[in-house]
């Protein structure tokens, strides 16, 4: 449970029910008879882009001509790989997945693209600023390069992509169903090289650097639950008393991080939807004239937004209202508190409070 006081008081309640080598976190949530959910930014449960990394070895280096491609300096080292995943009390499972691709994020768009010196097959396909290279678990270098008219340094971050086996995920995911592993936290990882070449200032290739992504699998086995609500924001609203002559507006802003396990979301509703939601001021007797209704909205409710109270009323006696994100650790909400249009000539010189209270509660 976690507590705010707005100037408008916030309550919020949750109901519980190499050469270099970079090191990424990847997460995932095992769910039974289920696909793998993954925090990444492919929608397909099978492919996974890994986190992109950012590698120091060649940031501030310049030339006019650059290759990338997956594996290592003469060496691919292999499409398929396997990763042990080790959890509790020292149960363990293997995870097949294939070295598909890596992808190349670039601060600037080539002028144009040439034919691989190093006589690379990898195909390469640009998505605006992003290059994709395929792994052909054979060559090492992509079979087109890009040709800047200036020396650049033009990579800024890099990231593998691998694909996994649909039957493979469906025996890990059997396993726990089968109650064969436990609850828990399991760890693997997994080196997935890439590859960056580029032109001196005589225009004589040579080779750059061999960069490892080594990625730690972070995959979770465990009931949904919310851990702990984290509320960020001001609770002050600062009088607005110049945009309408006359007129008094005021708004804050709360962000609220609901952690733990949330694979389906959370739904947030208001108690006490029946009560006067108002500013009410602290050293001055209060009537319907000086007090001050507020709204309150909330950014991501239903995927569009939707607000919860209007003019201190609730607009509904009952509803509950979705929370839902791509990330199952945590999903995020933003709640706007607010009043418009109140006549100054209604307002003594006081302080003013009110309060209201959210209830979250895990999705189903």
């Amino acid at each position: 449970m976690r507590t705010r006081f707005l100037t408008a008081t916030l309550i919020i309640l949750g109901t519980l029910p190499f050469s270099y080598a970079s090191s990424t976190q990847i997460d995932g949530l095992i769910r039974t008879g289920e696909p793998i959910l993954w925090i990444d930014e492919d929608p397909d449960p099978y492919i996974v882009k890994i986190p992109w990394n950012r590698s120091p070895s060649y940031s501030g280096t310049s030339a006019k001509n650059w290759c990338v491609g997956a594996g290592t300096y003469g060496n691919n080292g292999g499409i398929n790989k396997s990763v042990k995943l080790s959890g509790p009390d020292g149960a363990s499972v293997s995870m097949e997945l294939r070295y598909i691709a890596t992808e190349w994020k670039l601060k600037s768009v080539p002028d144009s693209t040439f034919s691989s010196p190093q006589g690379g097959k990898q195909e390469l396909t640009m998505y605006g600023d992003v290059a994709n290279v395929k792994n052909d678990g054979m060559t090492w270098s992509s079979e087109t390069c890009f040709k800047y008219e200036l020396a650049v340094a033009p990579i800024s971050l890099f990231r593998p992509v691998i694909e996994l086996d649909p039957s493979n995920i469906a025996y890990v995911s059997q396993q726990f169903d089968e109650g064969k592993l436990p609850s828990g936290t399991y760890l693997g990882s997994v080196s997935l090289p890439t590859i960056v070449w580029s032109t001196d200032r005589f225009g004589n290739w040579f080779y750059r650097h061999s960069l490892s992504a080594d990625v730690l699998f972070y995959l979770e086995y465990q009931a949904d639950r919310i851990a702990q609500i984290r509320v960020e924001g001001s609770d002050n609203i600062i009088p607005d008393t110049w945009t309408t002559p006359g007129m008094v507006h005021g708004k804050t802003v709360y962000t609220t991080h609901i952690e733990g396990i949330v694979s389906n979301g959370v739904k947030v509703s208001l108690a006490r939807p029946d009560s006067d939601y108002s500013l009410n001021p602290v050293n001055t007797p209060e009537s319907e004239t000086n007090k001050i209704p507020f709204n309150v909205f909330c950014r991501e409710c239903e995927g569009t937004g939707v607000t919860i109270i209007e003019n201190g009323r609730a607009l509904s006696a009952s509803s509950y209202y979705s929370l839902l994100d791509n990330n199952f650790r945590e999903v995020v909400a933003t709640f706007e508190v607010s009043y418009r249009d109140k006549s100054l000539d209604e307002l003594y010189n006081d302080t003013y409070l009110g309060s209201f209270t959210l209830l979250f509660e895990l999705g189903m």
